[in-house]
């Protein structure tokens, strides 16, 4: 399909919208966060607001910015329930618990966590190692290789999110 042809579809969906136009792209990589180009019908059309708009008592900030909203990498991030930004919020309990967890996690705040852990030569694999992961991967990562332990208080939201969240009061 050829640029005009994008055009001609993106302008159509503009003039089809009644009240509201979202848009979504995927901005950012899922595999490890970098930036996407979006497409350029959409880089345009943000183009025109910011050269059409401004916004009142915010000088040098463009229009724009008010209408793009980027969502942080995973689903359990904070930014969906610190309400520094309105527009981003979840009622995920699952979710809730894993950004509580993380953002009591000594580990995790350090700015190099984005750094890769060392590989761990492993010549013995034993069943109970098998049987810890296959039961709860994130806190055998945290307790085998982060080397830190979950709070007692952290365990028991996670347990009662889990009893909560299933179907007739089952634990999952």
């Amino acid at each position: 399909m050829g640029r005009d042809e994008d055009r001609h579809l993106f302008l159509e969906s503009l003039l089809a919208a009644r009240e509201r136009l979202i848009i979504t792209f995927e901005g950012r990589d899922p595999r490890d966060d970098s930036v996407r180009a979006q497409s350029v019908v959409v880089d345009e059309l943000l183009a025109v607001v910011d050269d059409s708009f401004e916004l009142p008592g915010e000088p040098g900030k463009r229009a724009s910015e008010r209408l793009v909203v980027t969502h942080p990498l995973h689903a359990h991030s904070a930014r969906y329930f610190d309400g520094s930004d309105m527009r981003l919020r979840s009622s995920g309990r699952r979710q809730f618990a894993a950004a509580s967890a993380l953002d009591q996690s000594e580990f995790l705040r350090e700015p190099g966590m984005r750094i890769a852990l060392p590989a761990v030569e492993l010549t013995t694999l034993e069943l109970t190692m098998l049987e810890q992961f296959w039961a709860a991967p994130a806190e055998y990562f945290h307790q085998n290789r982060a080397e830190e332990r979950f709070s007692v208080n952290c365990r028991r939201s996670i347990l009662s999110i889990r009893r909560n969240s299933t179907p007739s009061g089952a634990i999952s």
